[in-house]
């Protein structure tokens, strides 16, 4: 039998506001990284890795033109070699940590087996929040980049 008096549908909990679901990619503005290695085919290899997990890629060769692009742009990731002409990785790290609250990762390939000892004590010291070796897995970097985003 029907009825011709409308049947609400409503509940009490029907006033609380709907959670809106969103896509976390979409909503979250670019992060930018800034890459500094002296081996321009390093530069552009984590470039495409970085830009396709959705990152704005920024590089510099050496620690002169990182500190005219942390002068000039927007950064929320460095990740620095350690091995560069001019100041290296450990220098560079130091004068971004005393100048900007940025994280920063050392990422190095240095085969030099005192380096490798005192490397997790070196980035450290130097203010560094994450080291990483050289060869290493995008993805490894990637997620690196994201637990230290998460940090700050």
């Amino acid at each position: 039998m029907f009825s011709s008096k409308p049947v609400s549908t409503r509940s009490k909990s029907d006033d609380v506001e709907p959670k809106v679901h969103r896509k976390a990619r979409c909503d979250r503005p670019t992060l930018s990284v800034l890459v500094v290695d002296d081996d321009s085919n390093l530069r552009q290899a984590l470039g495409r890795h970085l830009k396709a997990a959705g990152f704005h890629f920024l590089s510099a060769a050496d620690g002169m033109e990182a500190m005219t692009i942390l002068d000039e742009q927007d950064v929320n990731v460095v990740i620095l070699d350690v091995k560069m002409p001019g100041m290296d990785g450990f220098e560079i790290c130091q004068t971004i940590k005393r100048t900007r609250d940025l994280p920063v990762i050392i990422l190095t390939g240095a085969q030099n087996p005192m380096l490798n000892e005192y490397l997790p004590k070196m980035a450290d010291g130097a203010g560094a929040d994450r080291y990483l070796r050289k060869p290493c897995d995008c993805r490894e970097l990637i997620d690196l980049i994201h637990d230290v985003l998460q940090d700050y």
